[in-house]
């Protein structure tokens, strides 16, 4: 996949979140990376290096698209990766989906060398949707910044603002409290789309705090406004239908009957308008526009 800068940032500058998503322990601090593969195209998402020699690498891959052989791929270049490396052991490979049909696309896969066996390893597989978020708050600290991403999208804008909160409260310094609530809502822009103040309970003047916020506002801001011009000419589209089938009737059949008018107003699907116009225009008498 294009790699997404939202995911790269939350992966390098909290390495525990992402960590907490897969369900993963550490003994000691990790790094994350995204690493190129010497004679190949493909770019592994990340890879997570471990400060304790006995905690496991970890190669994980943001699949956010349908594709069916997105793990046999990744495998490969994961087995890649390993033999120009040298590191075989400990090893673990983890696939994040957005949600169960992009994961139930993918074939699955795994990996074990016949001629040499230091590779055997299947990939852990996790849908963002169904990571309770109970599961973060529990592990608390960085892994909060990641609550946007997980759960039912319901639960996600009813509980914003307090889990906003938490990952600022739980931030080592003010530097670290901004760019946690910066993150936090480019990753809740990532899941819901584009967000208004009015679409998530008790946002209210948070959004205006960062650029990121006042990014997002700005451009619902100016997706409303599109949709209000819309909506604006397709009633003006009717209004016209409906001067035009009044014009029509009046002139084929002398007045336009009062139980007309009364359908003309309350009618307000431009596709219906339309279609009376061309029954006005050809009916025999005017009670045709009944039906």
């Amino acid at each position: 996949m294009a790699y997404d800068p939202d995911m790269h940032e939350l992966a390098t500058r909290y390495p525990e979140a992402v960590l907490a998503l897969l369900g993963c322990t550490a003994r000691g601090p990790y790094v994350a990376e995204a690493i190129d593969v010497k004679r190949s195209e493909h770019r592994i998402d990340l890879v997570f290096l471990p400060g304790d020699a006995q905690d496991p690498t970890i190669y994980v891959e943001w699949q956010m698209y349908p594709a069916e052989d997105v793990e046999r791929g990744l495998l490969a270049e994961v087995t890649e990766h390993c033999y120009q490396t040298g590191r075989f052991a400990p090893v673990e490979v983890a696939i994040v989906y957005p949600d169960r049909p992009t994961h139930d696309r993918a074939l699955p896969a795994d990996v074990g060398h016949e001629r040499r066996c230091v590779v055997a390893f299947a990939p852990r597989r996790v849908v963002l949707a169904e990571v309770d978020p109970e599961v973060l708050l529990d592990a608390g600290g960085a892994a909060l910044v990641a609550l946007p991403l997980v759960g039912a999208e319901d639960r996600v804008r009813g509980r914003a603002r307090e889990w906003l909160a938490l990952a600022c409260a739980g931030a080592v310094d003010r530097e670290d409290a901004e760019q946690a609530k910066d993150l936090f809502l480019k990753l809740l822009a990532w899941r819901l789309g584009t967000i208004s103040v009015e679409e998530l309970e008790g946002l209210e003047g948070v959004m205006e705090e960062t650029a990121t916020g006042q990014a997002l506002l700005a451009r619902g801001r100016a997706e409303g406004e599109a949709r209000g011009e819309a909506r604006g000419e397709a009633r003006g589209r009717a209004e016209e239908c409906r001067r035009a089938i009044a014009l029509v009737v009046a002139s084929r059949f002398g007045a336009v009957p009062d139980w007309l008018t009364e359908r003309l107003a309350a009618e307000a699907d431009l596709a219906r308008l339309e279609e009376l116009l061309r029954v006005a225009a050809v009916a025999p008498q005017v009670t045709d526009l009944r039906g």
